[in-house]
């Protein structure tokens, strides 16, 4: 137990570095939970989070753009001559091909087929074009493909390409966000009147468009994400004002059945959707969900803070065999990652920090994210009690009566709450006691006057990172 709070000392100590911009007042720790639960992980379940472990393998380069598929990442970026290709394996990240493109000037969507052959969408030359590179590293482009029944460069925003997918059948599903004529969802509209919509393009493998699918993006509708259900079917994941739904791609025009998406509100803003085995998985804020098909519900499985993961740094998300694998660009001007992350206990000693906040990112758990990032021995798992739609001092309460029972976390936040109350319950650690063993952080280190604004009866219970 001893070693156990030393270590979470330590952990307090690099959040007020870590988080020392921010204005969240720091962490108290628990002494009676830790002291009863010597041999438990001080975890705090929270309805439907699971267990993960997690790996992270650097890939040597920054891509802008990036798809997982067979054990393989499959990047792209654009550098001072153009556009540069690369693919990777996945379990040490050596590189198994790279090839160039002078000139490509943007990049959009990245894929690849069975036979290791790569797509991508991109422009050279102010042109949109679509180049394929084989595993020989021969190079074909298309650059005269059309966007059917669109504004196009007429006076409107350029299209916004969204991604780009392709079937076991070699036919390309290309997402783009435009202009379109409104008569496509009004048959009484101005002729010159357009609109914005989402619209898939259905090609061949000579980009020669099949037919085209579209949801227009206004009053409340919005293209979600597309991807391929468990049998390879083109799906699309969609939301208007009856709700959110998924439905089959529809070809000429046919009547497509929705399937309604029970328990979800409609979103301002959806993140990477991934589809898996009878649900699909999605990002809002900084977690990571799963809908299930057959229960007809979604639940959290887990905090990217919680393994190091900013989800707005997420470049790919993807699911195989009940894992979850995704690439990102975590730091500046450094390489991408590839994470794997699998079902099951970690190896690594977990602690808990909880908060109480309205915020859908803060400071607090930007620091937990950068902890746990490099992090080999030790992950902060992050807690917030504050339940979306709930009332914030019903939610505080509750709190409160948690701390009384002696369920809390390992570390607490404690702006929100009347702390000093709870002293005469022997529920906080003294950190001077810790700072006397530590050695390299002591009390004449802290401001004199910051530090006595924090004590009670001569102990320090709680501290500010910033101030």
């Amino acid at each position: 137990m001893i070693k156990r709070m030393n270590i979470i000392f330590s952990v307090i100590c690099i959040f007020i570095f870590l988080s020392a911009y921010g204005d969240s007042i720091s962490t108290v720790i628990p002494e009676e939970e830790t002291a009863n639960k010597e041999e438990e992980t001080g975890r705090v379940e929270q309805e439907g989070t699971l267990s993960w472990k997690d790996s992270h393998i650097t890939l040597g380069r920054r891509f802008d753009v990036a798809v997982v598929k067979d054990d393989i990442v499959y990047g792209a970026y654009i550098d001072a001559t153009g556009l540069v290709v690369v693919s990777l394996n996945t379990q040490d990240g050596s590189i198994l091909s790279e090839a160039e493109i002078e000139g490509a000037t943007d990049l959009w969507s990245i894929t690849a087929d069975s036979q290791k052959n790569m797509y991508i969408v991109g422009s050279l030359d102010e042109r949109d074009c679509f180049w394929k590179i084989d595993n020989n590293g021969q190079v074909t482009v298309w650059d005269d493909f059309e966007l059917e029944n669109s504004a196009y460069y007429e006076y409107y925003l350029h299209p916004q390409p969204k991604g780009m997918y392709m079937d076991e059948k070699g036919i390309f599903y290309l997402w783009y966000e435009l202009n379109v004529p409104a008569t496509e969802f009004d048959r009484e509209a101005e002729p010159d009147v357009y609109t914005m919509a989402d619209r898939i393009y259905v090609k061949d493998s000579q980009l020669q468009t099949l037919y085209y699918e579209q949801i227009p993006d206004s009053n409340g509708s919005k293209l979600l994400g597309f991807s391929f259900d468990r049998v390879g079917v083109p799906t699309i994941l969609a939301q208007d004002a009856e709700g959110v739904y998924m439905r089959e791609l529809a070809e000429n025009g046919e009547d497509v059945p929705r399937i309604p998406i029970d328990g979800i509100e409609p979103f301002t803003e959806f993140g990477k959707v991934a589809m898996t085995e009878g649900g699909f998985l999605f990002c809002q804020g900084n977690r990571l969900y799963r809908y299930l098909f057959g229960e007809r519900s979604y639940q959290k499985i887990l905090d990217l803070a919680s393994y190091g993961i900013f989800a707005s740094n997420i470049i790919y998300l993807g699911a195989e065999n009940g894992s979850i694998r995704l690439v990102d660009n975590y730091a500046a001007e450094e390489p991408s990652e590839y994470t794997l992350l699998q079902p099951g206990e970690s190896d690594k000693m977990q602690l808990t920090l909880g908060t109480i906040t309205m915020q859908e990112y803060s400071d607090l758990e930007s620091a937990v994210t950068r902890f746990n990032r490099f992090q080999d021995d030790i992950r902060i798992e992050f807690i917030n009690y504050y339940t979306a739609g709930n009332h914030f001092d019903d939610e505080v309460e509750r709190l409160k009566l948690e701390i009384i029972r002696g369920n809390v976390p390992d570390i607490l936040e404690v702006s929100m709450i009347n702390w000093e109350m709870l002293v005469s319950k022997g529920l906080w650690a003294d950190l001077y006691g810790f700072m006397e063993q530590d050695g390299e952080c002591r009390k004449d280190m802290l401001m004199p006057n910051v530090a006595e604004a924090y004590e009670l009866d001569g102990h320090l219970y709680c501290i500010a990172p910033s101030f």
